[in-house]
């Protein structure tokens, strides 16, 4: 009997050896831009009424901090499990009077969890969701928001849903490709301000472009 079980032990071992060694462990590190929706931003400070805003909002992609993407995954017979980062950036461009400087540059950060299946070679699909982690910066009624708090400065702001498409093109190697792709990308923020706090939600599509590399295989 003790026998048996130790055989058992061993294939089961094998077959978990055997299955690891299919697997593909890498990481992806991306550049791009977002193209951001108006949608509706609500400023609340204490003593005063509510602000309400049709937000208009630009991103500056290429300026420092830059937007950027890094991520990690694991791959296997055409699906995939990944956890990724985006550091999604956005400036407030039609404020009302009330309101000298609104951003969430430092930034509107994305970390999101996906599920991807590879739709034709090369080709993937993605489906996820995750956290906004959020740095903001603003001066509302003259009183400016002394950043800080939260974790370096960055707040558990809310939920974020993400769903996209991405090519994949190999560099010469089996371990290195380009990878393009798009996304759509919807959250809800709340973040604080000088005595008070704004809800901040986005909706952007997101255009990244980067190297995929695998570590272990």
């Amino acid at each position: 009997m003790r026998g048996r079980a130790e055989l058992l032990l061993a294939a089961a071992l094998l077959a978990t050896a055997e299955a690891a060694a299919g697997a593909e462990w890498g990481v992806q590190l991306l550049v791009g831009g977002p193209l951001n929706l108006r949608t509706p931003l609500t400023i609340r400070q204490s003593g005063e009424p509510d602000l309400h805003v049709r937000a208009r909002w630009a991103t500056r992609p290429f300026e420092n901090p830059i937007y950027y993407g890094i991520g990690g995954y694991r791959r296997e017979s055409g699906r995939e499990i990944s956890l990724e980062f985006l550091h999604h950036k956005i400036y407030l461009q039609n404020p009302p009077p009330e309101v000298q400087d609104f951003s969430v540059s430092h930034g509107f950060n994305l970390l999101v969890g996906s599920y991807g299946i590879e739709v034709a070679r090369g080709v993937w699909t993605r489906l996820g969701g995750g956290l906004v982690l959020a740095h903001p910066e603003s001066t509302v009624r003259g009183q400016t928001f002394e950043e800080g708090g939260g974790l370096f400065g960055l707040h558990l702001a809310g939920p974020a849903v993400s769903a996209g498409i991405e090519g994949r093109v190999p560099l010469g190697t089996d371990r290195l490709r380009l990878t393009v792709g798009g996304r759509v990308v919807g959250a809800y923020a709340v973040v604080p301000i000088a005595n008070g706090s704004a809800r901040v939600p986005n909706v952007a599509f997101h255009a990244t472009a980067g190297l995929d590399g695998v570590l272990v295989r």
